[in-house]
């Protein structure tokens, strides 16, 4: 979540920029003229208003959900409605009309889809379109087919759309399930099916493993040529081919850049730390998780945000300052928030901070043995595990890191919580040379969701009633202000409910 205050930097500079395109609930508001704005504060309620020469608006802000460059994003309340709605301010060029008109053809081939497909089933409900209220996102169509007193609720997505989007559909289909599950009457709710361009199902079969063997997820690819249906068998997902970066590399690569990193250190006490780049042959040089530098044979390019000097011993001195500079802008006491060096990556300045005192986060966990950004493989798809450790007793234990609400934390969690499962079946953790002289466990891996504690989403428990129990999670809550260091305030096992149905 953002502030207010990051609200109107982020207004100011935005119009500053140039024309800015204004889109409420997917219509565009045609700016002629000026655009003008303020900040209005009704019994501590705060609102924005937005007028230019033919209109004029006033909403009530619910909820600040992105601010970058050239994009604002509000939850946004219209005076005399219940529900809420969203309002976008884009810089001129980067709006993404087409994108909604995309997903209206996309909506309409899917319906002739649906009805050749399932000649038996009645199509009784289908919509593509945002609701915040319950964090049903416009970019996946939503429905229910009903055959007699049985009903299955029903996601699908466009081939046009992003991965990113494409790999959230099962939140949403989670989601859209479990509303309809409480009022589909008059019918029995059997199941979810969800339907994704050709190409998308190995990632999602490989999430459903992790999911209530109870629960009937049926998953289905279609062509997005030739409008084919075929249906996916999520317990066969094939010779899997795993993999993970051996430990060894890694120790060789810091190991080579160790005296560029300890005279860099020596700047900044405490401050600096370095990690290998996932996949790549190279050592990010980092202050509080912010990367300035990456060292590569001998050579080393700084700068921020890009790379584009190389350090020799006639800049030494420059760059000396400048690393101390970058320091101090990003400090827990530093007085301004809003500069770039403070905001900049700030899960890898968490991530930074749990590495240098893990046990304050988890007691039992090991200290010497916690591995950050591990590279690892699953079906030729690279992942990149925040954290990687193992406890006192032998259990590893899997550390997803979030500063921000995020929809999909438990998702993406699922996915590095799997991806781990599936090494350490095939014993390639002992083999690859990670944690040299532990005894691991058999038992699947811990899994902990770690983020200031009032910046977990409000779906975070209903989606995880639907994980399957050997996936056991431990919810961690920080406290707001972090940086200053690490506190604890609430750690819980998350509790799931059993949830009726089966899989196929």
């Amino acid at each position: 979540m953002f502030t207010l205050q990051e609200l109107e930097h982020a207004l100011r500079a935005l119009l500053a920029s140039g024309g800015v395109e204004i889109i409420e609930d997917g219509r565009r508001q045609p700016v002629v003229g000026q655009l003008h704005w303020e900040m209005l504060a009704f019994g501590g309620e705060p609102r924005i208003h937005l007028w230019c020469e033919q209109w004029n608006l006033v909403r009530s802000i619910q909820q600040v959900d992105e601010l970058s460059e050239n994009r604002i994003v509000l939850s946004v309340r219209r005076f005399g409605r219940r529900t809420p709605g969203r309002i976008e301010l884009i810089a001129q060029g980067q709006a993404t009309i087409p994108r909604r008109l995309s997903r209206a053809v996309f909506l309409h081939r899917f319906r002739s889809l649906l009805e050749e497909g399932f000649p038996d089933d009645r199509l009784v409900h289908l919509v593509m379109a945002s609701d915040l209220e319950h964090s049903f996102s416009g970019a996946h169509a939503r429905g229910i087919q009903v055959r007699g007193p049985r009903g299955f609720a029903l996601v699908g997505v466009g081939g046009e759309e992003e991965s990113p989007v494409v790999d959230g559909i099962l939140t949403t289909g989670l989601l859209w399930y479990d509303w309809l599950r409480r009022r589909a009457k008059p019918w029995v709710l059997a199941g979810l099916r969800v339907f994704v361009p050709r190409g998308h199902s190995l990632g999602l079969a490989l999430r459903l493993r992790g999911l209530r063997q109870e629960l009937t997820i049926q998953l289905y690819e279609y062509d997005p040529e030739q409008w084919r249906l075929r249906p996916v068998d999520v317990r066969d997902t094939g010779n899997l081919q795993t993999e993970l970066s051996p430990l060894r590399q890694t120790q060789l690569l810091l190991e080579q850049a160790r005296s560029l990193v300890e005279r860099i250190q020596r700047l900044v006490p405490d401050a600096i730390d370095a990690a290998v780049v996932p996949g790549r042959a190279e050592v990010a040089i980092r202050v509080r998780g912010l990367e300035i530098a990456r060292w590569r044979g001998g050579q080393c390019l700084y700068g921020y945000p890009e790379r584009n000097r190389e350090l020799t011993e006639q800049n030494w001195s420059r760059f000396a300052r400048w690393v101390k500079g970058v320091a101090a802008r990003r400090h827990p006491a530093a007085r301004d928030r809003q500069n770039r060096y403070y905001r900049a990556q700030a899960e890898r300045w968490l991530e930074a901070m749990i590495l240098r005192e893990p046990t304050t986060v988890e007691a039992q966990l090991r200290p010497e043995f916690l591995y950050a950004q591990v590279p690892a493989w699953v079906g030729g798809d690279r992942g990149v595990i925040d954290l990687l450790g193992v406890t006192r007793s032998g259990r590893l234990a899997v550390f997803e890191l979030k500063v921000n609400e995020s929809l999909h934390l438990p998702l993406q969690a699922l996915d590095y919580w799997t991806t781990v499962y599936l090494h350490q079946k095939q014993d390639q953790f002992r083999r690859y040379g990670y944690f040299p002289g532990v005894e691991l466990q058999e038992k699947p891996p811990l899994l902990y969701l770690v983020a200031p504690a009032l910046r977990f989403h409000s779906t975070l428990e209903m989606i995880l009633q639907y994980f399957s129990p050997e996936v056991e999670v431990i919810c961690v809550g920080l406290r707001e202000d972090w940086r200053n260091g690490l506190r604890v305030v609430h750690r819980h096992w998350a509790t799931r409910r059993s949830v009726s149905g089966s899989r196929k």
